[in-house]
């Protein structure tokens, strides 16, 4: 095995390590040596404490910045669910979500509809039973009302009249009932 020295002789105390490096050339096999000096070491040790710490700032970056994203995907289907059942709350039954936007929160969206679609339906049987009752309420208020105005007016002015009048109020009076 043939053996070669390089660098300088009398080394100082600042050697922190040295390896060998064994090497085939043919039939000829040599021998690299590799000396390390704290100088070199510290160097590199800081080089790569450099490239740590960018690589943390990066994947905070990262990370923060998928947070930002992840939230918002389940932040935006929360406030139109939110913004919907406020409309609902103040008497907009027509309100309807998408649920294709719901994301994660389609379900709730179909219920959401459902439900907004049932209480309008029943805002509109409402409104319907209430103005059905006050024409069926007002027509014989409005008969016993002209009764009671001829009585007043003197128009049941004969005492046959006046017992007609009376049992038509009375009658009208009993339908309402």
């Amino acid at each position: 095995m043939n053996y070669v020295t390089l660098g300088k002789t009398g080394l100082k105390a600042s050697v922190l390590s040295f390896g060998g490096i064994p090497i085939q050339r043919g039939d000829d096999s040599y021998i690299i040596y590799i000396l390390d000096n704290k100088d070199t070491v510290t160097e590199l040790n800081s080089q790569l404490f450099l490239i740590i710490m960018q690589a943390l700032v990066i994947g905070l970056l990262i990370s923060v910045l998928l947070s930002f994203l992840l939230s918002k995907t389940m932040i935006t289907p929360i406030e139109r669910l939110t913004e919907g059942a406020e409309r609902v709350a103040d008497g907009d039954f027509s309100q309807r979500l998408e649920p294709e936007k719901g994301g994660p929160l389609q379900p709730a969206y179909e219920d959401f509809n459902k439900m907004s679609k049932e209480l309008q339906s029943i805002q509109t049987l409402r409104a319907d039973f209430i103005n059905h009752f006050s024409h069926e309420f007002k027509t014989p208020i409005t008969a016993i009302k002209g009764y009671v105005e001829g009585i007043m007016d003197g128009v049941a002015d004969t005492p046959e009249k006046m017992d007609r009048y009376i049992k038509t109020i009375y009658t009208k009076a009993n339908d309402m009932n």
